[in-house]
């Protein structure tokens, strides 16, 4: 049988509907007997027309539908294919999804034919595959779906998508196909062995998780090797492994074989606590040797235990020491005071100063590394500053004027001045 699509013009359905349709007025109905003797021609056309329905075109079928055409047990087949060709024309698949506007009533009649694909008469297969039905449309959408995978590893060496960004779409499918083969009845339809098979080519991880754990567990190993037993991985030496370590301590439920694995590269499951008794003992064997716990800042054996006794002097202000941490600090004599700044001076004692300088030296250029008295060239320097911004008191200006204050200071001068008043071992 030819299967062919029959090219019926319009003018002639025109007039074979207007034969119809006076048909339909004279009976009330369209069911042409095919030996009509009104209109033998009639009768025949109807019947052909029945039996090559799937040969038409679409629109011809709405034409034909349009004048109430009878087409027998196919005619809610010829309205659900008319109402698929148009989902198609606007967008371009006949997959219509079960939720939307309009398409919940397609997308079950499409299920139908699915269903009854073994079922459906030569007619309606062949109308259907004329307008690339999908009878699969599972299976083709894997297929599409591992063509990216290919293609994703192919550019990137492996097949973990993020589901992020363009590839987020890829990443959720690599995510459901390891759900279908570990959890099989959780995830819909079990992957077939076929599919599992074409997976295994591309290197497929089915347990990323574990496969990762390993992978930063050896980098860990590398790490300690190359820089030394328990030391924490820093950013710069190896990005990630110290934020991966550090999840590892917050896991609530570890499995004990990864955690003596991870005892066995010394890692400690609560570092600051380790740290600060480390520095305690120390501190403790400071003591015993010089009596006190006044560590000098940058002391030249330990330069770190200097920084860490100001640190809690520094947490015992703020309220931030623990009560067990202050009471052994306390049973070793812990001095909470320490070296304290002295005083600022005020204006009044900085020009005293200043007024002692000229009398010494002649002027009043005081060189800003003065070893005798470092602070007072600070402060000179700044009252300069003050009063460019208009901001010196008037009365405070007076009085640097009486006394011969040098508001602008030329370097050769300055440089000069600081050789004649330069150092005690210089003089």
């Amino acid at each position: 049988m030819d299967n062919a699509p029959i090219k019926l013009s319009a003018r002639l359905v025109r007039r074979w509907g207007l034969r119809l349709k006076a048909f339909r007025q004279r009976h009330g109905h369209t069911r042409v007997p095919v030996k009509y003797l009104r209109d033998p021609g009639l009768g025949r056309w109807c019947a052909q027309t029945r039996r090559d329905f799937h040969r038409l075109r679409v629109e011809r079928l709405k034409e034909l539908l349009r004048l109430h055409f009878n087409f027998g047990w196919d005619l809610a087949f010829v309205v659900g294919f008319c109402s698929l060709a148009d989902f198609k024309r606007r967008h371009g698949h006949c997959n219509a999804p079960s939720r939307g506007t309009g398409s919940a009533r397609l997308a079950r009649w499409v299920r139908r034919q699915r269903s009854a694909a073994g079922r459906l008469s030569p007619r309606r297969r062949h109308l259907l595959e004329r307008l690339g039905f999908d009878w699969r449309p599972y299976e083709t959408q894997w297929q599409q779906r591992y063509a990216e995978l290919c293609e994703f590893r192919r550019v990137h060496g492996h097949c973990e998508a993020p589901q992020a960004g363009r590839t987020a779409a890829l990443g959720r499918w690599v995510t459901k196909q390891r759900g279908r083969w570990h959890h099989p009845g959780r995830e819909g339809t079990p992957l077939s062995p076929g599919q599992k098979q074409l997976l295994d080519k591309l290197g497929f991880d089915w347990a990323p998780k574990d496969s990762h754990w390993q992978t930063r567990l050896a980098e860990l190993q590398a790490y300690q090797r190359r820089y030394g037993f328990g030391k924490v991985p820093s950013r710069e030496a190896k990005p990630g492994l110290g934020a991966w370590l550090g999840w590892q301590r917050k896991r609530r439920a570890m499995p004990a074989a990864e955690r003596k694995q991870l005892e066995a590269l010394g890692v400690e499951w609560h570092p600051v606590q380790s740290h600060w008794q480390r520095r305690y003992g120390e501190l403790r064997a400071f003591q015993q040797q010089f009596g006190s716990c006044k560590v000098p800042q940058g002391w030249q054996p330990n330069p770190a235990l200097g920084n860490w006794v100001a640190l809690q002097r520094k947490r015992h202000q703020r309220g931030t020491l623990a009560p067990n941490q202050r009471r052994l600090l306390d049973e070793l004599g812990f001095d909470w005071v320490g070296n304290p700044m002295p005083p600022r001076k005020s204006w009044e004692e900085r020009f005293r100063e200043l007024r002692n300088f000229k009398q010494r030296f002649g002027h009043c250029q005081v060189p800003a590394m003065w070893a005798e008295n470092m602070p007072l060239g600070a402060w000179a320097r700044h009252q300069r500053v003050l009063h460019q911004h208009g901001k010196l008191p008037a009365h405070q200006r007076r009085r640097l004027d009486e006394l011969g204050f040098c508001w602008r200071v030329a370097h050769r001068i300055y440089t000069a001045s600081r050789r004649r008043t330069g150092s005690p071992a210089q003089r």
